[in-house]
């Protein structure tokens, strides 16, 4: 097989992904202004976004395992078939208005449920197929993240677009479409577990009719409980995540609404802040193995997180928060590919998915807590007010989790990852 042939998978599964994060980034737009604009409260809003972070929590941790028996390339169609479904019915309920707020909430809940497990399939698959096209760890996480970030800043922006010149529920319908593409050059571009064994590049998985206990199902969660570095990385991740959850998915939403009386400006927001991480992550795959330390980790950390919420909360000029942003998504675009380098090298191959599970259960949970949170500081105190109780959340958290001697093994990982 020729070098350009071996790269193709890889380069497939990493389109594929992208796929689906450019529908999902309109889903995450069209949401909450579906909620609003039918005449729902900020509570509501933090509830709808609950809805969509929790079943991440329980379809990562069951898919990984459910991922590790069956296969990564099965687990990704079925996964991004049964989402599709969802957000097709979602789309349609919404346009004849016959969407109650519980049944809008249960369509939400399970299409994040069906697609949590096809994210981490893929994701799991990058470290076979890396080895199958022979380029570097660190080039093959770094591409994956920057398409990532750029889907996720066209489908934000594509959502802007489609919600002030059609509504919200469209932008479920172009979801849908992502989806069944996804699914198309999964199934005709990326082989099968079986091959890739065949080719030497993807471990034995055991036979589903073995059945699994309840020690195999964690192993995941133990691989990260036993992991110091992991663990650490892990702890801060959750705690950010949830107060991510607090301020982009309901804070950013209300906020759009006060700059536009339709919240389009929610999805340009978005797109900014995803058109910075592009830039970081790309930057990262290039010069990553050069610079990349924990202390240049903890750095980009803080400048994601805290910036945008001190200046929504000090009120200042519009274009001033739009250049913020992206000066956040810019550090924000690093944090995954070193999280990824350090966790693909590290993780053995036979419980992949279940760790990489684990870890997107564990880094979710918090989630709906944030959303529902936001959704009563939204309703009940000044916008201002919210957003800097917000970010003096984020930076007791830096100060709580991002110091000890665990991190001292970060730079030693990560030239070891490097070298893999």
């Amino acid at each position: 097989m020729s070098s350009h042939h071996r790269s193709l998978p890889l380069y497939c599964v990493i389109g594929a992904d992208a796929l689906s994060r450019a529908g999902n980034a309109m889903t995450t737009i069209a949401i909450p202004l579906i909620v609003l604009n039918q005449g729902y409260s900020a509570a509501e809003v933090g509830l709808s976004s609950a809805a969509a972070s929790l079943p991440i929590v329980i379809g990562a941790l069951a898919g990984g395992s459910f991922a590790d028996r069956i296969g990564y390339r099965t687990t990704s169609v079925i996964s991004d078939a049964a989402s599709g479904v969802t957000v097709l019915v979602l789309g349609l309920l919404a346009q004849l208005h016959m969407l109650p707020l519980w049944a809008l909430l249960a369509l939400v809940f399970l299409s994040n449920l069906m697609d949590a497990p096809g994210s981490g399939a893929r994701a799991s698959q990058i470290p076979d197929l890396t080895r199958l096209s022979g380029v570097p760890l660190t080039r093959s996480t770094g591409i994956r993240s920057t398409l990532g970030r750029l889907a996720t800043m066209l489908g934000s922006a594509a959502a802007g677009v489609v919600v002030s010149l059609t509504s919200p529920d469209m932008a479920l319908y172009i979801n849908a479409v992502c989806f069944l593409i996804s699914i198309a050059v999964t199934m005709l571009m990326v082989p099968s577990d079986a091959a890739l064994r065949q080719e030497g590049v993807r471990d034995t998985i055991a036979p589903v009719s073995d059945g699994m206990s309840l020690r195999d199902f964690f192993a995941g969660a133990a691989f990260i409980a036993h992991t110091p570095l992991v663990r650490a990385i892990v702890i801060m991740v959750v705690l950010t995540n949830l107060l991510d959850s607090a301020a982009m998915n309901v804070l950013w939403a209300l906020y759009a609404r006060t700059v536009s009386s339709d919240g389009a400006w929610y999805g340009v927001m978005t797109a900014i802040l995803a058109a910075g991480a592009l830039t970081g992550a790309a930057c990262c795959g290039a010069f990553g193995r050069r610079y990349s330390s924990r202390w240049v980790f903890l750095l980009m950390f803080v400048c994601a997180c805290l910036p945008p919420c001190c200046c929504m909360a000090a009120q200042i000029p519009f274009p001033l928060v739009l250049a913020v942003i992206a000066i956040a998504g810019l550090s924000a675009g690093s944090i995954n590919p070193m999280i990824d380098t350090i966790l693909y090298a590290l993780i053995p191959g036979d419980i992949r998915a279940r760790t990489l599970g684990a870890m997107t259960a564990a880094v979710t949970a918090g989630m709906p807590f944030g959303s529902v949170m936001a959704g009563y500081l939204g309703q009940s105190m000044p916008l201002p007010l919210a957003f800097a109780i917000i970010g003096g959340c984020y930076a007791g958290v830096f100060v709580l989790t991002g110091f000890g001697r665990h991190w001292r093994r970060f730079d030693e990982s990560f030239r070891h990852a490097t070298e893999v």
